[in-house]
């Protein structure tokens, strides 16, 4: 199929919205045109694509941090356009439900591939009728409760998967990453600490 295997366009992708929404959030504090912002990512989407020795930067890149999940290339994607356009696709109530997703299924997933637990929740990926039911009706009461992207990324993770998209054959790889959990968990830290430490200063 057209679509299988792309792993490093899938990283390629990743990397560019994340560079490129970076610098685009500095722009858009200091009011930069849209010429400007048109030229950072052009010139981010050079940087990536030149040979180094015959390999392209990305391709070395891929080879120190290697595995991004679909529903990571996704969030990044929405960052990038809502900073360069405006236009918000993933709202601030959606990011905050994918972190939450994303650090509970790294705290259920990674600890039981290690054997911190009596089972192991990576190999459920590999025949995943019973979390492809879990995730359908999580995505429905998304759906209905107005969640709509976070509906929208599970879909499209799944979609990924039943189309190979990359090369594992573990649904878990589509809908979650190492990068995406550390960055859940930090989140879901400074959101429970952060408040609990401001309220005490408040009280004092």
């Amino acid at each position: 199929m057209m679509f299988r295997f792309c792993d490093r366009y899938i990283f390629f992708a990743s990397v560019f919205f994340l560079l490129s929404a970076a610098a685009l959030r500095t722009c858009r504090k200091r009011q930069c045109s849209m010429g400007l912002k048109l030229s950072l990512s052009i010139m981010y989407l050079v940087i990536l694509l030149v040979p180094i020795e015959g390999v392209r930067v990305y391709v070395y890149l891929r080879g120190i941090a290697n595995g991004v999940s679909i529903v990571t290339v996704s969030i990044l994607g929405s960052l990038f356009i809502r900073e360069i356009s405006g236009k918000e696709l993933l709202p601030a109530a959606d990011r905050r439900l994918l972190w939450c997703m994303a650090g509970i299924a790294g705290l259920l997933l990674y600890p039981s591939a290690i054997g911190m637990f009596p089972w192991d929740m990576y190999r459920i990926g590999y025949r995943p009728l019973l979390l492809l039911i879990i995730l359908l009706a999580f995505s429905l009461l998304s759906w209905a409760r107005g969640f709509r992207a976070v509906a929208l990324c599970v879909v499209l993770a799944v979609a990924a998967f039943s189309w190979h998209t990359m090369e594992s054959d573990n649904l878990w790889d589509y809908l979650t990453d190492p990068f995406i959990t550390i960055f859940a968990w930090v989140w879901m830290i400074r959101r429970t600490f952060g408040g609990i430490f401001r309220r005490k200063v408040r009280g004092i």
